[in-house]
């Protein structure tokens, strides 16, 4: 029996692959499956799991628009968060920039309130901005998480890099006894501020109290237990040195060009002059280039006692007059100062 032909449709449908497959209906038949082959050829629960994906996919233009944006304006601090949140600080620091810097960004969390409410709301779900090798990091994915707890990264890192900079302060006390230990030479600063503990705690402090001030904690107590310890080794040190120090041996004094070096010595506030007098007996000529005199001058020494120490050290001190012509030198002096002595006995 031959089918009716009475009408043809052509009925197309579009499967979820995407491919475009014809029916043809001839009356009541149909010729052609329902489904390509190889839609035919996959398991149901793997077609069921591709269609929900492909209905759920978002658009994501609006995603990537947003946080380009963001990239844009926001970039620095989000890679310098990532660091605080992700990275430790490399040791004792020089100087206090990352710590300014982190201060800085904990005053200024502020500017990250537009990025941190995008990422609650999912404004930049499904973002493909791209990055780039100084700013691998910046990715939605990755920085809405930080974002959430900026304020507790933030200050992670202002803490580590005060850490960092008081730790750089001791070094400078390292470098100090290092000194003493060697050359057994003291700085004139240090013998006349002293060596001990209270003291040397409070100038490593003035250096990181506004940082720790910012995070509502005092200067941490491992770094002050450090600051005592090395007070005790350079005291200690300064010792040694005084003990296998030599005195020197005075010349013969010269009333006026003694009185000269103290003076010039004592203006500093809180010294401990102890001595004061002569290396050289006779007056040394000075002359130009040209052969012109222009001054005469004497080698001097200072005895300073180190505060805190049973020790001194003797400063080394240049007194001169200048040449006034005619054989004549004028009456007033002029002296050099030093800033580093030998260390000594006080007796």
């Amino acid at each position: 029996m031959q089918p009716s032909l009475s009408y043809v449709l052509v009925v197309f449908s579009v499967v979820a692959s995407g491919v475009a497959h014809a029916q043809i209906q001839f009356g009541g038949f149909r010729v052609g499956g329902s489904k390509p082959a190889a839609q035919q050829q996959k398991p149901a629960a793997q077609q069921q799991k591709e269609a929900a994906q492909e209905t759920e996919q978002p658009n994501n233009r609006a995603a990537t628009d947003a946080w380009r944006v963001v990239q844009r304006e926001q970039g620095d601090r989000l890679v310098r968060l990532y660091e605080y949140a992700t990275q430790k600080t490399p040791g004792p620091t020089g100087n206090d920039q990352y710590a300014r810097r982190a201060l800085d960004d904990l005053k200024e969390l502020a500017k990250l309130d537009d990025v941190k409410k995008g990422c609650a709301e999912g404004r930049f779900k499904g973002e493909d901005a791209g990055v780039t090798r100084d700013g691998a990091c910046l990715t939605a994915a990755i920085m809405c998480p930080l974002v959430a707890k900026a304020e507790e990264h933030t200050k992670k890192g202002l803490r580590e890099w005060a850490n960092a900079y008081a730790e750089s302060r001791l070094s400078s006390g390292k470098e100090t006894l290092a000194t003493i230990e060697k050359e057994k030479r003291i700085f004139l600063t240090d013998a006349i501020e002293g060596i001990d503990s209270a003291g040397r705690r409070k100038y490593v402090t003035s250096f990181v109290k506004d940082y720790y001030d910012a995070l509502g904690e005092p200067v941490p107590e491992t770094i002050l237990v450090k600051v005592d310890a090395l007070v005790a080794e350079t005291k200690k040190a300064i010792e040694a040195a005084a003990a296998v120090g030599k005195m020197e041996k005075p010349a013969s004094k010269d009333a006026g060009a003694e009185r000269a070096i103290k003076e010039a010595y004592a203006s500093r506030k809180d010294i401990q002059i102890k001595r004061v007098w002569l290396v050289d007996a006779s007056w040394k000529i000075k002359k130009n280039d040209i052969g012109l005199i222009t001054n005469r001058y004497k080698d001097g020494s200072v005895l300073v006692k180190v505060k805190g120490a049973n020790a001194c050290i003797i400063v080394p001190a240049a007194v001169g007059q200048s040449y006034a012509g005619g054989g004549r030198y004028a009456a007033g002096y002029s002296v050099d100062e030093y800033t580093s002595g030998t260390a000594v006995s006080c007796k």
